[in-house]
């Protein structure tokens, strides 16, 4: 993925397209190596259902309409987080950075879900 970078819009395809691997899989757990890249990929996780661990930082939009399932960042995110998400947790070990522009975190339209960062529960709706 590291020579592709310089393709149009290569972080939403990248993370859409990582998503799309891990949903149409067999395995029920996934590694995602993310620290070699200088553009990080948005919308890792899209309606994931499975266990994803990311080393490294991702972007924006993680876990837009997740369904289930978890996802472990040992890095960074980007705002916009669990978008849409009607199910799951998101771990996050590292820092959440917000929109500079809303000064947002998370994303709209969480159904239900949980976030921890650090191992702190900064959000959690179960309806």
């Amino acid at each position: 993925m590291d020579s592709l970078q310089n393709e149009w819009d290569f972080d939403k395809k990248s993370g859409l397209f990582l998503s799309a691997l891990v949903n149409n899989e067999k395995d029920s757990v996934y590694q995602i190596h993310t620290s070699y890249l200088e553009k990080l990929p948005r919308h890792l996780g899209f309606q994931n259902h499975r266990e994803i661990i990311v080393f490294g930082d991702v972007g924006e939009h993680i876990a837009d309409q997740m369904c289930g399932g978890s996802i472990a960042v040992n890095g960074n995110v980007l705002h916009n987080i669990g978008s849409g998400m009607h199910d799951g947790e998101i771990h996050i070990t590292g820092e959440i950075i917000p929109c500079e522009w809303t000064g947002e975190t998370f994303g709209k339209n969480i159904h239900r879900g949980r976030i921890y960062q650090n191992g702190e529960l900064i959000f959690d709706k179960d309806q």
